[in-house]
């Protein structure tokens, strides 16, 4: 499975090139986008049997073994007018296997936060892949509260021209996990989190812990 968490050209971009190293089976998005990369996925899914799945908050696909991936959001009814809806509309995943979880909350921005934590949905995650770069418009205390990781982890370029992450999302990330417990791709590089379903490693720069 692949799935898109947004039709911007950041999320897309690679894995246009993905479909042609890897067979999928299935391909999880969610609405169409407008821009160049999305016309050059559509055109690389053209030449791909994957079987295309809108993404819509309450799927659930079990894999096998015990390891269950959940749409926790985009709802049905995408947000419209918010400034920002294709952040507001990113795919986000929980994927658990035993007592270990792990959510990608894609490019979440606060409304799109408060909306999944007043829908009641069990958001708690022992790993929480912070939503859009460690951005400052993300990581809202509310929604560090529901989710309650133990680790968390920002998928972000070195000197991006944004500034990701934001010094005061570091702070309320670091709050809620801990201090040393948030990895940063940009600092330390790829970060791999293995499990056998109830304990949980963490390797980055070949550190383990």
């Amino acid at each position: 499975m692949i799935a898109l968490s947004s039709p911007d050209q950041d999320h897309l971009a690679g894995l246009t090139g993905v479909l042609g190293r890897y067979r999928a089976n299935t391909v999880l998005e969610r609405a169409p986008g407008t821009t160049a990369a999305y016309a050059s996925w559509q055109k690389a899914l053209a030449g791909n049997a994957a079987h295309r799945v809108a993404a819509v908050s309450g799927q659930t696909v079990r894999f096998g073994d015990g390891v269950v991936l959940q749409v926790l959001h985009p709802p049905e009814r995408l947000f419209t007018g918010t400034g920002s809806d294709d952040n507001n509309n990113s795919v986000v995943l929980k994927l658990t296997y035993g007592s270990v979880s792990l959510q990608l909350a894609g490019d979440l921005e606060r409304l799109a936060e408060q909306f999944l934590v007043e829908s009641g949905s069990n958001l708690r995650s022992t790993v929480l892949v912070a939503p859009h770069y460690g951005s400052r418009t993300s990581s809202s205390p509310e929604f560090l509260q529901a989710v309650s990781p133990s680790l968390a982890a920002i998928s972000v370029g070195k000197n991006n021209r944004f500034g990701h992450p934001h010094p005061e999302t570091l702070v309320a990330l670091d709050a809620a996990v801990g201090n040393e417990r948030v990895y940063i791709t940009a600092a330390g590089g790829d970060v791999v989190f293995s499990t056998d379903w109830r304990r949980l490693w963490v390797q980055q720069d070949h550190q383990a812990r």
